[in-house]
Protein backbone atom coordinates (compact mmCIF):
# COMPACT_ATOMS: atom_id res chain seq x y z
CA UNK A 1 0.00 0.00 0.00
CA UNK A 2 2.99 2.29 -0.62
CA UNK A 3 3.94 2.68 3.06
CA UNK A 4 7.65 2.13 3.68
CA UNK A 5 7.62 3.31 7.30
CA UNK A 6 7.47 1.18 10.45
CA UNK A 7 5.64 1.92 13.70
CA UNK A 8 6.38 0.48 17.16
CA UNK A 9 9.70 -0.91 15.89
CA UNK A 10 12.37 -2.70 17.88
CA UNK A 11 15.88 -3.64 16.73
CA UNK A 12 18.03 -6.75 17.08
CA UNK A 13 21.68 -7.32 16.16
CA UNK A 14 22.47 -10.79 14.79
CA UNK A 15 25.89 -12.16 13.84
CA UNK A 16 25.55 -14.94 11.26
CA UNK A 17 27.34 -18.18 12.08
CA UNK A 18 26.84 -19.50 8.54
CA UNK A 19 27.38 -18.55 4.94
CA UNK A 20 24.32 -19.29 2.83
CA UNK A 21 20.74 -18.10 2.76
CA UNK A 22 18.37 -17.29 5.63
CA UNK A 23 14.95 -15.78 6.11
CA UNK A 24 13.31 -14.08 9.08
CA UNK A 25 9.79 -15.11 10.08
CA UNK A 26 7.07 -13.95 12.49
CA UNK A 27 4.38 -16.19 10.90
CA UNK A 28 2.38 -18.03 13.58
CA UNK A 29 4.78 -16.70 16.24
CA UNK A 30 2.77 -13.61 17.22
CA UNK A 31 -0.69 -12.13 16.81
CA UNK A 32 0.81 -8.70 16.02
CA UNK A 33 0.55 -7.23 12.49
CA UNK A 34 4.32 -7.31 11.90
CA UNK A 35 6.69 -5.82 9.35
CA UNK A 36 10.36 -6.93 9.08
CA UNK A 37 13.46 -5.36 7.49
CA UNK A 38 17.02 -6.69 7.57
CA UNK A 39 20.21 -4.69 6.97
CA UNK A 40 23.89 -5.65 6.78
CA UNK A 41 25.30 -3.36 9.45
CA UNK A 42 25.99 -2.96 13.13
CA UNK A 43 24.97 0.72 13.19
CA UNK A 44 21.78 2.49 12.13
CA UNK A 45 21.23 1.83 8.42
CA UNK A 46 20.81 4.41 5.68
CA UNK A 47 17.74 4.58 3.46
CA UNK A 48 17.66 2.09 0.61
CA UNK A 49 20.10 -0.42 2.12
CA UNK A 50 17.66 -3.15 3.23
CA UNK A 51 18.66 -6.67 2.17
CA UNK A 52 15.12 -7.93 2.72
CA UNK A 53 11.82 -6.46 3.82
CA UNK A 54 8.31 -7.86 4.17
CA UNK A 55 4.85 -6.99 5.40
CA UNK A 56 1.96 -9.49 5.48
CA UNK A 57 3.54 -12.55 3.88
CA UNK A 58 1.37 -14.88 5.96
CA UNK A 59 -1.81 -13.11 6.98
CA UNK A 60 -0.75 -10.07 9.00
CA UNK A 61 2.63 -11.54 9.97
CA UNK A 62 5.82 -11.35 7.93
CA UNK A 63 8.43 -13.55 6.28
CA UNK A 64 11.36 -12.22 4.29
CA UNK A 65 12.36 -13.90 1.08
CA UNK A 66 15.63 -15.83 1.47
CA UNK A 67 18.73 -13.67 1.15
CA UNK A 68 22.46 -14.34 1.27
CA UNK A 69 24.41 -14.00 4.52
CA UNK A 70 28.10 -14.41 5.32
CA UNK A 71 29.51 -16.05 8.44
CA UNK A 72 30.89 -13.51 10.91
CA UNK A 73 28.85 -10.62 9.48
CA UNK A 74 26.49 -8.48 11.57
CA UNK A 75 22.90 -7.92 10.49
CA UNK A 76 20.36 -5.51 11.98
CA UNK A 77 16.79 -6.76 12.20
CA UNK A 78 13.97 -4.23 12.45
CA UNK A 79 10.61 -5.60 13.57
CA UNK A 80 7.66 -3.27 13.86
CA UNK A 81 4.08 -2.78 12.79
CA UNK A 82 2.40 -1.45 9.67
CA UNK A 83 1.97 2.37 9.84
CA UNK A 84 -1.57 2.70 8.46
CA UNK A 85 -3.52 4.81 9.06
CA UNK A 86 -0.77 7.42 8.83
CA UNK A 87 0.95 7.97 12.14
CA UNK A 88 -1.20 5.49 14.06
CA UNK A 89 -0.27 2.02 12.85
CA UNK A 90 -1.25 -1.43 13.99
CA UNK A 91 -1.11 -2.08 17.72
CA UNK A 92 2.21 -3.28 19.10
CA UNK A 93 2.53 -6.38 21.23
CA UNK A 94 4.68 -9.37 22.05
CA UNK A 95 5.69 -12.43 20.14
CA UNK A 96 8.62 -14.29 18.71
CA UNK A 97 10.54 -14.39 15.45
CA UNK A 98 12.57 -17.10 13.83
CA UNK A 99 15.79 -17.07 11.79
CA UNK A 100 15.83 -20.05 9.45
CA UNK A 101 18.41 -21.51 7.13
CA UNK A 102 16.86 -21.13 3.70
CA UNK A 103 19.19 -22.41 1.02
CA UNK A 104 17.44 -22.10 -2.34
CA UNK A 105 16.40 -25.20 -4.30
CA UNK A 106 18.58 -26.49 -7.13
CA UNK A 107 16.20 -25.03 -9.74
CA UNK A 108 16.24 -21.52 -8.25
CA UNK A 109 17.96 -20.07 -11.33
CA UNK A 110 16.89 -20.19 -14.98
CA UNK A 111 20.29 -21.72 -15.82
CA UNK A 112 19.57 -24.78 -13.62
CA UNK A 113 15.96 -25.82 -14.34
CA UNK A 114 14.52 -29.23 -13.48
CA UNK A 115 13.60 -31.18 -16.61
CA UNK A 116 10.07 -32.59 -16.58
CA UNK A 117 10.00 -35.91 -18.46
CA UNK A 118 6.43 -35.65 -19.74
CA UNK A 119 2.82 -34.93 -18.87
CA UNK A 120 1.81 -35.56 -15.27
CA UNK A 121 1.62 -34.08 -11.80
CA UNK A 122 4.82 -32.83 -10.20
CA UNK A 123 5.80 -31.58 -6.76
CA UNK A 124 7.00 -27.98 -6.70
CA UNK A 125 8.53 -26.15 -3.75
CA UNK A 126 9.49 -22.49 -3.97
CA UNK A 127 9.61 -22.00 -0.19
CA UNK A 128 13.26 -20.96 -0.28
CA UNK A 129 13.28 -19.71 -3.85
CA UNK A 130 14.90 -16.34 -4.37
CA UNK A 131 13.58 -13.74 -6.79
CA UNK A 132 15.84 -13.72 -9.80
CA UNK A 133 16.08 -11.08 -12.52
CA UNK A 134 15.18 -13.33 -15.48
CA UNK A 135 11.55 -13.31 -16.62
CA UNK A 136 10.54 -10.36 -14.44
CA UNK A 137 9.21 -8.04 -17.15
CA UNK A 138 6.86 -10.28 -19.12
CA UNK A 139 3.73 -8.32 -20.08
CA UNK A 140 1.66 -11.55 -19.98
CA UNK A 141 2.45 -11.80 -16.26
CA UNK A 142 0.99 -8.39 -15.36
CA UNK A 143 -1.18 -8.60 -12.23
CA UNK A 144 -2.23 -5.50 -10.28
CA UNK A 145 0.26 -3.55 -12.40
CA UNK A 146 3.26 -5.74 -11.53
CA UNK A 147 5.09 -8.30 -13.66
CA UNK A 148 7.36 -9.73 -10.93
CA UNK A 149 7.44 -13.45 -10.25
CA UNK A 150 8.55 -13.73 -6.62
CA UNK A 151 10.40 -16.76 -5.18
CA UNK A 152 10.65 -18.20 -8.70
CA UNK A 153 11.83 -21.71 -9.54
CA UNK A 154 12.44 -23.05 -13.04
CA UNK A 155 11.45 -26.14 -15.08
CA UNK A 156 11.87 -27.28 -18.68
CA UNK A 157 9.52 -29.48 -20.66
CA UNK A 158 10.14 -30.84 -24.14
CA UNK A 159 6.97 -32.26 -25.71
CA UNK A 160 7.23 -35.53 -27.61
CA UNK A 161 4.10 -34.92 -29.72
CA UNK A 162 2.32 -31.96 -31.28
CA UNK A 163 -0.65 -30.49 -29.42
CA UNK A 164 -1.67 -28.17 -26.62
CA UNK A 165 -0.18 -28.21 -23.14
CA UNK A 166 -1.83 -26.69 -20.08
CA UNK A 167 0.28 -25.84 -17.04
CA UNK A 168 -1.75 -25.17 -13.92
CA UNK A 169 -1.54 -24.97 -10.14
CA UNK A 170 -5.34 -24.79 -9.83
CA UNK A 171 -6.70 -27.26 -7.29
CA UNK A 172 -3.23 -28.04 -5.96
CA UNK A 173 -2.92 -28.42 -2.19
CA UNK A 174 -0.14 -26.30 -0.72
CA UNK A 175 1.42 -27.31 2.59
CA UNK A 176 1.86 -24.49 5.11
Amino acid sequence: FSWTAFMNDVWFLWNSKQTGFVNFITCNLTSVDTKIAVYQANTCPTAGTALACNDDSCGFQSQTTPFAVTAGTDYLIQIGTYPFPAGVGAAGGTGQFSINSANPPSNDDCTTPINLPGPGTYTADNTNGTTGTAGQTEALCTFFGFTNVVNDVWYTYTPTTNGTVTVTTCGVTVAS
